[in-house]
């Protein structure tokens, strides 16, 4: 699987990847709150319209608080950015045309790829409390002794 493909459709089937596919929505969800509240002030700062920049600082508020739910890796968090963030591509692709429509493309998958991610890590199961971590395993291995060696 090349690099595109792997990136247009994440593998989630061990742990790792499906991390992977929810720091991947996390970051997505971040920038769609980043660039939300850029527009805002940039709408805000442009004209007497305030009642739109409330809503869209709201948006961005509800946005970033999905991708905190995202980082944390719940299923509703990450189902709901993708679900309102489709309904607004939806609304904005019927309102003012196919502008933006790769970004919002691209932004979309990425929220799907975290709900796929976080619903595939619940499904893993959890990790014993006494598992060592990867310091603590190399601690471990720099602090024996060494072995002796045999003569032949």
């Amino acid at each position: 699987m090349g690099l595109g493909a792997a990136w247009f459709w994440p593998n989630v089937s061990n742990r790792r990847f499906a991390q992977n596919a929810i720091q991947e929505a996390f970051w997505a969800a971040v920038f769609v709150s980043g660039l939300t509240v850029a527009f805002t002030v940039i709408l805000l700062l442009r004209s007497d319209e305030t009642d739109f920049a409330q809503v869209g600082f709201l948006n961005s508020a509800l946005f970033g608080g999905l991708a905190f739910g995202i980082y944390r890796r719940s299923r509703v968090a990450a189902i709901s950015a993708f679900v309102l963030f489709a309904g607004e591509a939806i609304y904005q692709l019927a309102t003012t045309g196919p502008a933006g429509l790769v970004l919002r493309g691209l932004i979309a998958l990425a929220l799907f790829h975290g709900v796929r991610g976080t619903i595939a890590y619940h499904r893993f199961p959890v990790l014993p409390a006494n598992l060592p971590s990867i310091e603590q395993s190399f601690q471990t291995v720099r602090q024996a002794p060494p072995r002796p060696e045999k003569d032949l």
